[in-house]
């Protein structure tokens, strides 16, 4: 139809109908892109997966467990955390958080201690021995955590290798959700 046999409101309806067609697809491609956007920002920076590797934290995490993590905010004592591979490690790393920046942490006589206070440990399996790599106590940096496996006899952690800087850590567990490997028969 040409514009010229139409009354006033056809054309206006007509270039109406156009103008709002187009404004669909840019809204659309806007929803899209601000979608695609928020979960970078969720996935990529603030949230991300980790799959535990390994059975030093067992029984509270198994091998092949999925874990969400959340890769910002502060990470206190008992926290479950994430970190880079070093040179010694294939894969990034599930510990516990035992001693935070600033602290002393001592093991003796199979106890832990941080700043002289014993700590309660309930979710350990095996005994905690010093290992020859560090000097007892250890005083943590303002950027370092020691960190430890529940399985203590069978967990490489910040006695093998040291305290763990702050660079290295990737994330802690988000405790409210884990997707755990089914049990084999």
């Amino acid at each position: 139809m040409k514009e010229q046999h139409l009354s006033p409101a056809q054309v206006i309806r007509i270039r109406k109908k156009k103008l709002l067609s187009a404004y669909s697809w840019r809204r659309f491609f806007l929803a899209l892109i601000c979608s695609a956007a928020t979960a970078y920002i969720l996935f990529g920076i603030v949230f991300g997966l980790a799959v535990a590797k390994g059975t030093s934290m067992n029984p509270a995490v198994r091998d092949g467990d999925v874990m969400f993590i959340n890769r910002i905010g502060a990470y206190e004592r008992g926290d479950l955390v994430i970190f880079s591979k070093s040179h010694e490690y294939e894969n990034d790393v599930i510990k516990r958080v035992i001693g935070l920046p600033g602290e002393t942490v001592n093991i003796e006589n199979g106890q832990v201690t941080v700043d002289g206070t014993p700590l309660d440990e309930p979710y350990t399996i095996g005994g905690t021995e010093q290992k020859d790599i560090l000097t007892y106590p250890v005083t943590l940096k303002s950027d370092e955590y020691f960190v430890m496996g529940d399985r203590r006899d069978n967990s490489q952690d910040s006695r093998n290798y040291g305290p763990v800087k702050r660079e290295q850590l990737i994330g802690k567990e988000m405790a409210f959700f884990r997707i755990q490997k089914r049990e084999e028969a």
